[in-house]
């Protein structure tokens, strides 16, 4: 189930294995992101999680929406 979580969790998490996943599309994470972060458009997310991603590690995913 998703949760919020804040930015010292966030930092805690990625220490610790987390992977990060952009989901916005391509030309805003080409624009900008956080560092070490994948990016896997929303769209995309049910279709190519399972492949991109490691099961045995936990994700945070993350849009920074400018609105």
């Amino acid at each position: 189930m998703p949760t919020e979580i804040g930015r010292n969790e966030v930092q805690s998490l990625v220490a610790g294995g987390a992977q990060l996943v952009e989901v916005l599309p391509k030309e805003d994470y080409d624009e900008e992101h956080i560092a070490g972060a994948v990016n896997i458009p929303l769209k995309q997310l049910k279709d190519d999680a399972p492949n991109l991603l490691d099961r045995a590690r936990p994700v945070i995913v993350y849009c920074n929406d400018y609105q």
